[in-house]
Formats: C-alpha cells, sequence, structure tokens
C-alpha cells in the first residue's frame, strides 16, 4: 500500500526541527535532539485547546517541574499532569486494537512511547490520530515528515511501549 505522506485530521503538523524552537536547550540536548514528548504533546493538545501551545511552552514546563530524566527523556507523566491543567483527560490504555479503534472513533487522540523499531533505536514519542476504515492510524512523528503517516495498529503495537489516550473531559 503506497500511503499518502501526512494525511490531514485535526492535529497540526509539528517537528522537532521547526523554528522558532529547535535550538532551545531541553534536557541534555535541544528540542531539535530531545524534544519529541513536547511536540507530540503540542500536536495532540492543539485541537482540545482554543490556542496553541508550543514544544517550547510544553519544554519549558517539562523542566521546570522535573518531568524531564537526565538520561532518559520525558517523564510519561508530562502526558497526563500537563493537559489535565486545560480540561484535557490523559489516561494510559492497554494496549487493545479494540479500545484503541473505538477511542479514535470517538474523536480522541493518541501519544505512542515507542521502542526499538521503525522510529527509533532507543526511544520515542509520536501522536497519532483518525484512523481510516482499514484501521490505519494517522501518525504525527515530530521527528521525520517521511514516517509521518498511516501506519497500521498492528505495526504501532508491536513496537510501542505504551499508549495515552486524550479525551476532553
Amino acid at each position: 500500500m503506497n500511503e499518502p505522506i501526512m494525511p490531514q485530521d485535526t492535529m497540526p503538523y509539528l517537528f522537532q526541527v521547526d523554528d522558532p524552537w529547535a535550538d532551545e536547550e531541553y534536557g541534555d540536548g535541544l528540542i531539535r535532539e530531545t524534544g519529541c514528548g513536547p511536540t507530540s504533546l503540542a500536536m495532540v493538545l492543539t485541537p482540545f485547546l482554543v490556542w496553541q501551545p508550543s514544544p517550547a511552552d510544553i519544554a519549558r514546563f517539562s523542566q521546570e517541574f522535573g518531568y524531564y530524566v537526565d538520561g532518559i527523556g520525558t517523564s510519561w507523566d508530562l502526558f497526563t499532569d500537563y493537559p489535565a491543567q486545560f480540561g484535557v483527560s490523559v489516561w494510559q490504555s492497554e494496549m487493545d486494537p479494540v479500545v484503541i479503534q473505538n477511542q479514535v472513533d470517538q474523536g480522541n487522540l493518541l501519544i505512542f512511547s515507542m521502542g526499538p523499531g521503525d522510529f527509533t533505536t532507543s526511544g520515542h514519542i509520536i501522536a497519532a490520530g483518525k484512523s481510516d476504515e482499514d484501521g490505519f492510524l494517522n501518525v504525527h512523528d515530530p521527528n521525520s515528515k517521511q514516517r509521518s503517516k498511516k501506519w497500521a495498529m498492528s505495526e504501532l503495537f508491536r513496537q510501542a511501549n505504551a499508549v495515552f489516550v486524550l479525551q476532553k473531559e
């Protein structure tokens, strides 16, 4: 299947290398290097809010309140605690395609923590949402336009360590 690159859905496409945030410090590097968590969170939050938080806004919050773990990266707690301030409920879901499909069908968005595979050799955070009738999810990879395309849920689950669901309260 020849998937279109960057299919349209309710989230913007933001990348770690985008100006003006790429060269801002985050943890033990710059957002361009270590900012996949804040960039993914900025993408999934935008449809739920009347304003768009930037990856830099979220990275500053993450550092100030201890959500960046040196040598590891962004703590998963950021994905629940930061959105809660704005009335957006986030919960860690079981990795069940039926559950996730149901959540996406309800308009909810996803954050995946990825392990080694197509997206990373160590760890990486991506955003996803709106699936098609065949169960493919639109992936927004903050570190790659080429990987920002439709992916089969089975391929994502094979590589994922966790999935978080964002739901309007």
